[in-house]
């Protein structure tokens, strides 16, 4: 279904390698292997501009390639209680990282109460998603 889903699209595109693995990969590990197989394929380079990608990239101009996580606030939740705090410091330094509130905990007092998270906190960013659930 992802790989339909994204198949008309230039710039979005579906790595089977974390399904494909045979035990649960940590989160860093997934984001990590996805870079270096970006970067290993040319598709993706320090300071590579968006302006480079022609039509598909006009409406992000000016920008550069970055490999994110983007998750839901219920994510963001956990990271003080479950995760290891050194690969939430890692990726919230190397990756960027991009929470969608829908409802639910007070991502910006998760953030604020949160060492590592605060540290990293850039300014809140609103943006309009049309997502399609696919059931």
């Amino acid at each position: 279904m992802c790989n339909l889903a994204c198949k008309s699209s230039e710039f979005v595109m579906v790595d089977p390698w974390e399904a494909n693995q045979s035990t649960y990969q940590r989160t860093l590990t997934v984001l990590s292997r996805i870079k270096t197989s970006l970067c290993e394929s040319g598709l993706l380079k320090l300071g590579l501009s968006l302006d480079k990608l022609g039509n598909s990239g006009s409406m992000l101009r000016g920008g550069t390639f970055k490999v994110m996580l983007i998750c839901c606030s219920d994510l963001i939740e956990s990271f003080p209680r479950v995760w290891i705090r050194d690969q939430v410091r890692t990726i919230c330094r190397d990756f960027f990282l991009v929470c969608i509130h829908r409802g639910g905990p007070d991502v910006e007092k998760i953030i604020n109460d949160d060492g590592i998270l605060n540290n990293f906190k850039v300014t809140r960013v609103h943006f309009e998603l049309m997502i399609l659930l696919v059931i």
